[in-house]
């Protein structure tokens, strides 16, 4: 019975080819044997080279991700910073090169301002150097990083095949080692001659079934033979059955792996969507308190148009009062609601007047900074004056020496003594000149940035000025929109309380002896529906108001966000 099971389950004629298909495979890798040889080379010597390299923590890589693109930030400012020192230093040297004629105070001012250009240049470009060197140490440890994370899970992965690979093999020798036992049961060695017996053991798997096929064909089985046969061939393919499911549980585990890869990769997506959807929700809450505002203001219409449908039907004056004291809760709700707008606006004047305040504390630190630089200024000029009067000294004393007077006489000629003289007066003169033109040029400067500081004063007052004059203005207007309001609402319930008490009478008021109940109801009805209309046009105009303010509030924090911004771009390129 095994050995018919056996023969059911025969290999492919194929199976035998084995040489052939195994020249095939032969001549199909001697085709790429040298390029398939050199890839694994390259392979295993990038596996060894990784090996040495430390995988870092989540929190290391990203510090790590985080300080490389705040270098990159700082490599391009300071890029552009040595660019406009350049673009300074060229300048300051064809100023140089155009004030040579001029005064050598200025030519030697513009020198140092040169070499400090230069200095300044040269510190920045070695930050520079220092910054680059830094971005590529960090580059070069999140390359071995990413080496040693890829070395590890080839190592895994090569540790998981040749796990399955033994496990497979173990299969495959027990089923071998099932096929020796039975090839040993089913053909013993009596049965055969003497070079057949001593060939046995070099034989083959495949000629071992090959002669249990002949066996069984020969009839020489029995039923217990059978039995055995097919309980081997229930065990390999239980064994089939065992590997089917290994490879299935790794394909299960690869497309896991695979998922988990692509949920990791869309998870900043979902972020962005998550925020995009809390920013839906916000609107979708404002819009529902809009709903929620406006719906219970159409509760209170129904109420009140209920309360004049009972008033109709047979109320008195305690039901009228009702109707007033609800419309007028309605009206208080309405004012409380504008005052929590109002309160907004004045926390947005508050915030306003708060950044007033620091721009002038600002504004008074520079008219600090500006007077310390001016005594800085003043003093720089005197001590360039003194240098001056040092040189032109020390010229007049080497001139002296290099033309003595002569050892005759103690006294100079006169000739000579009125020479020096006038020298002397000339060189008084010209200093004097030369100090009269930088006084008159420095007061002219502190004149002008006067002028422009009393200017500035002067449109900043004017700023508050119309600022105050704004709030007093909106005040006043808010006083009478609300006036306005009180004497609409007052007007209105008059209007109501003379439509209900005019129901059933007729244009002439005499009494509503004709007046039917038919009527009546007529009237009632476009009554309510005229109340609900005004109130509906009431509530569309406070939700036009409302979105209206909203749009407003968002522009001036649009506004204030873009000088903020302009504010700290224009701080950062000073």
């Amino acid at each position: 019975m095994e050995l018919g099971n056996m023969w059911n389950i025969k290999p492919h004629h194929d199976v035998y080819d084995l040489d052939s298909t195994k020249n095939q495979h032969h001549a199909m890798d001697t085709m790429f044997s040298s390029s398939h040889l050199l890839t694994q080379l390259l392979i295993s010597q990038a596996i060894l080279d990784s090996n040495e390299f430390k995988v870092l923590t989540f929190d290391t890589l990203d510090k790590l991700k985080k300080e490389l693109s705040q270098i990159q930030d700082h490599l391009a400012n300071i890029s552009k910073n040595i660019q406009l020192e350049s673009r300074i230093a060229t300048i300051s040297k064809s100023l140089e090169n155009v004030n040579l004629k001029n005064s050598r105070n200025s030519v030697i001012y513009l020198q140092h301002q040169r070499q400090h250009n230069e200095h300044k240049i040269k510190y920045m470009s070695n930050q520079l150097e220092n910054m680059k060197k830094r971005e590529i140490e960090i580059k070069k440890t999140i390359l071995q990083h990413t080496a040693g994370v890829l070395n590890k899970g080839i190592h895994s992965l090569e540790s998981q095949t040749l796990h399955e690979n033994d496990r497979h093999h173990t299969a495959l020798n027990q089923v071998i080692h099932r096929i020796d036992q039975l090839y040993s049961s089913k053909i013993p060695s009596s049965s055969f001659p003497a070079s057949i017996t001593t060939s046995s053991s070099s034989l083959d798997t495949l000629q071992k079934l090959s002669q249990l096929e002949k066996l069984l064909l020969s009839g020489q089985s029995t039923e217990k033979d059978l039995f055995k046969a097919n309980q081997n061939k229930m065990q390999l393919l239980a064994i089939k059955v065992q590997k089917d499911q290994l490879m299935s549980r790794m394909i299960d585990m690869e497309l896991l792996t695979t998922k988990l890869l692509s949920r990791i990769s869309v998870y900043p997506q979902r972020q962005m969507a998550f925020k995009m959807e809390l920013m839906q929700y916000q609107s979708e809450s404002l819009e529902i308190r809009i709903w929620e505002k406006r719906r219970q203001r159409n509760e209170d219409a129904d109420s009140l148009s209920q309360a004049l449908t009972n008033l109709a039907n047979g109320g008195n004056g305690h039901s009228v009062i009702a109707i007033k004291q609800r419309y007028q809760k309605q009206l208080e709700d309405q004012a409380k609601s504008y005052e929590a707008d109002i309160s907004k606006q004045n926390a947005l004047l508050q915030r306003n007047t708060q950044m007033k305040q620091h721009l002038e504390a600002t504004c008074n630190d520079l008219v600090a900074e500006k007077s310390e630089l001016e005594k800085l200024v003043q003093e720089k000029s005197r001590q360039i004056d003194q240098q001056d009067n040092e040189m032109s000294r020390l010229n007049h004393e080497l001139r002296n020496l290099r033309h003595p007077p002569p050892a005759a006489t103690t006294l100079p000629p006169p000739q000579r003594s009125k020479a020096d003289e006038q020298y002397i007066e000339q060189e008084k003169k010209r200093l004097k000149q030369d100090f009269e033109k930088r006084e008159s040029r420095w007061t002219a400067h502190t004149t002008l940035m006067e002028d422009r500081f009393d200017q500035l004063l002067d449109n900043f007052d004017k700023l508050t000025n119309s600022a105050i004059e704004f709030d007093s203005h909106r005040m006043r207007y808010d006083r009478k929109i609300e006036d306005l309001h009180q004497n609409i609402n007052n007007l209105e319930m008059e209007l109501y309380d003379e439509k209900v008490k005019r129901i059933g009478y007729t244009e002439d008021g005499k009494g509503a002896a004709a007046a039917t109940t038919v009527s009546l109801r007529k009237e009632f009805r476009l009554l309510v529906a005229e109340i609900k209309k005004t109130h509906q046009q009431r509530m569309d105009s406070e939700a036009d108001e409302i979105r209206r303010l909203q749009l407003q509030l968002q522009e001036l924090q649009s506004t204030n966000t873009k000088s903020y911004k302009y504010q700290n771009s224009m701080a950062t390129q000073t």
